[in-house]
């Protein structure tokens, strides 16, 4: 199992970086991929200095219901077809510096086989990020991502993983690239790099995102390897004030070695592992 959690939490990709004619937003980092999120921004406008206090604060709170729960192009269930619930709770303090602070508690929940997930039934990841414009036309963040398993099997960690990262998405451009690294010194002992290319269209109340990202990993028990290639695409419907509806999708290609695949079996049937969310949240 150490083996396994060790591939899934090296393991994928959806950012929505302003362009320079938006809102200045901080990057979320959403743990379900480890990589910034262009389809949910939740941070808006800059403060005045005559604004009130309350307008440097930021915040997102969603309830989500998912088919699965994959991880960087990995299941992290007993079964893929084991629904999972998936929520968060972010708040940001803007202007902050030069930047915005944001924290950020993810969770998920296994909402069937609860007691046969292999470790993996509940999960709380941690991050505090700061995020910044450089040069009027990048966005950067640096930060801290914590992998928390609170039904950990035995012989496992219940913190699985640390991370440092750092992140940049370049905007003003016709489609956004981004990198993102995530360095765990404790745990795992390695890297995982994650470029990828989105697109935000906005059509009213209505936004949808496509990305595509690869992602590279190199850890102590793990090779130096594509880990993965993710598709994904977010339709965002804000329907009332701060309120959303939110459809998500992935598509993952997994690049481990066969040994390391469930049963042995790298067939593409076992390494493409699709993957998708509906939620409802609020966001400023």
């Amino acid at each position: 199992m150490k083996w396994s959690l060790a591939l899934a939490i090296a393991f994928t990709l959806p950012t929505s970086v302003a362009f320079a004619d938006e809102p200045r937003r901080v990057a979320y980092v959403d743990p379900t991929t480890g990589s910034i999120d262009v389809a949910r921004p939740f941070v808006a406008d800059a403060p005045k200095p005559a604004e009130p206090a309350a307008d440097r604060f930021g915040y997102q709170v969603e309830v989500g219901l998912a088919n699965t729960y994959v991880f960087r192009g990995r299941p992290q269930y007993r079964n893929r077809t084991d629904p999972s619930s998936q929520n968060t709770a972010a708040l940001t303090v803007k202007s902050v510096g030069p930047g915005d602070l944001s924290v950020t508690v993810w969770n998920q929940i296994a909402v069937d086989g609860y007691r046969a997930q292999p470790g993996t039934a509940l999960e709380f990841d941690t991050t505090a990020a700061y995020a910044v414009r450089l040069f009027d036309r990048v966005d950067a963040s640096i930060g801290y991502l914590g992998y928390f398993y609170p039904k950990a099997a035995d012989g496992q960690h219940v913190d699985g993983s640390h991370e440092l990262f750092v992140t940049a998405a370049l905007a003003q451009w016709v489609a956004i690239p981004s990198l993102g690294v995530y360095a765990d010194a404790v745990r795992l002992k390695g890297v995982y790099v994650n470029p990828a290319i989105a697109k935000r269209f906005e059509s009213g109340p209505v936004a949808f995102t496509p990305q595509l990202g690869v992602g590279f990993a190199a850890y102590q028990a793990v090779p130096a390897q594509v880990n993965d290639v993710t598709a994904s695409a977010a339709l965002q419907w804000t329907f009332e004030g701060p309120l959303y509806l939110a459809l998500r999708g992935w598509v993952s290609y997994l690049g481990a070695p066969a040994s390391a695949m469930p049963d042995g079996d790298g067939s593409i049937a076992k390494r493409v592992v699709p993957s998708a969310m509906l939620a409802i949240g609020a966001s400023r």
